[in-house]
């Protein structure tokens, strides 16, 4: 996800550690990458939720300046292009809120499509057709 609003922590000063450990026991805050290219500010909130800033991932290997970042709040794995220029950082969100509600929308979708899955269960049993082809229709 790429951040806007953020209040940035310096990860090497020992005298915000912690308020660094309480923003991620709350996950209000953790850490990302900005790129200094494309001044892009990158953080992954989800595991396998891999993120990449705005460079031109078109160019060749040797020039290639993009950033990534990936595992949400289960693991931080990184990586970046040979002329890539860029800063890890502590990120405070200051509006944690879209966080929830971006797992809030993604947790609805997922009962939709449970919701749909038990219709089309439904239909199939007013069809007298079996869920189970074990199973014999009575009528």
């Amino acid at each position: 996800m790429i951040v806007t609003n953020y209040t940035e922590i310096p990860l090497d000063d020992d005298s915000t550690l912690d308020l660094r450990n309480e923003c991620l026991e709350n996950r209000t805050g953790k850490i990302g990458y900005r790129c200094n290219v494309c001044n892009t500010t990158i953080v992954s909130t989800r595991r396998h939720d891999f993120q990449s800033c705005n460079c031109d991932d078109n160019l060749p290997v040797e020039e290639n300046t993009n950033i990534f970042i990936d595992g949400g709040w289960d693991y931080l794995r990184g990586g970046a292009g040979v002329k890539a220029d860029f800063k890890q950082i502590f990120i405070v969100f200051e509006e944690p809120s879209d966080i929830v509600k971006i797992s809030t929308e993604k947790m609805a979708k997922l009962l939709e499509d449970i919701v749909d899955t038990e219709i089309e269960a439904l239909n199939a049993l007013s069809d007298n057709t079996p869920i189970n082809p074990n199973i014999q229709n009575k009528k």
